[in-house]
């Protein structure tokens, strides 16, 4: 896990374009990710083959289906599945400009997989924000979720939201125990749920 999580460091301080200290707070604050949707889909794939340790399809393929947005504008739900407990989608406008992410975690399937759900988080995070440092990531995920960790691994069950903020940018964990599953996801506000 060590050298992993040093690629992802690397990999974040050769994204950096500037250092900024993580701020986390209890209110959800969905600045905007001013990137286009194929960048981030770029960035969260080179950031996910990074991970060697990770279990992976052989061939990544986004699926795409259409949705319609408050605007009444046609958007799109870009979807993978990582593996059987892991899968994110992405969510445009219908004009390549990246909206929001989610990260799907289903707590029946992870077992002892902590890592990969942890390094799926952080490169879900990464993509959308180059300039934050997987440290920072996992500091986030500690204030929304203190008890991460043991909900994956099914030694605690929660119910309900949690939400803060990294560079203005919100973030968030939803965790059902109904449905048995996790979400991560950023721009809630703009996130079709």
């Amino acid at each position: 896990m060590k050298g992993t999580l040093k690629k992802l460091v690397y990999l974040a301080l050769v994204l950096t374009l500037a250092s900024v200290p993580c701020a986390s707070a209890a209110t959800l604050n969905t600045a905007t990710i001013e990137m286009p949707s194929s960048r981030w889909e770029a960035t969260f794939l080179a950031i996910l083959d990074s991970l060697d340790e990770m279990e992976k399809p052989d061939k990544p393929a986004f699926t795409v289906k259409e949705y319609p947005t408050q605007s009444g504008l046609p958007g799109f739900e870009h979807r993978l599945d990582i593996n059987k407990c892991l899968s994110v989608a992405y969510y445009d406008d219908g004009k390549d400009n990246f909206n929001s992410a989610v990260l799907t975690i289903k707590l029946d399937e992870v077992g002892g997989d902590v890592d990969s759900a942890l390094y799926a988080v952080i490169a879900t995070t990464l993509a959308g924000q180059p300039t934050v440092k997987a440290e920072q990531v996992v500091e986030l995920v500690n204030v929304i979720c203190p008890p991460f960790n043991d909900v994956l691994l099914g030694k605690q069950r929660l119910n309900g939201m949690q939400t803060g903020t990294l560079y203005g940018v919100g973030y968030g964990i939803e965790l059902n125990d109904a449905e048995r599953f996790i979400r991560f996801f950023t721009n809630a506000q703009l996130t079709r749920n």
